[in-house]
């Protein structure tokens, strides 16, 4: 009894996204795009979590010394 309870969940599962599994099949290059930008992005965030605000000059500590 348990294992059709499981393989109709199963069937169930599948039924609920056959519509976005063909959507992905058909917009393949939309999502490679969006999988770019998301690297991309990524990228940039890592970049600007590591920078660090170095001073060009000693006027700052001059002025406050």
């Amino acid at each position: 009894m348990k294992v059709r309870e499981n393989r109709r969940k199963a069937k169930d599962s599948v039924e609920l996204n056959a519509p976005l599994a063909e959507w992905i099949q058909s917009h393949s290059d939309v999502l490679k795009s969006l999988q770019k930008i998301l690297g991309e992005t990524r990228k940039i965030e890592d970049k600007q979590r590591r920078r660090m605000y170095v001073p060009r000059t000693k006027i700052v500590e001059e002025v406050i010394h």
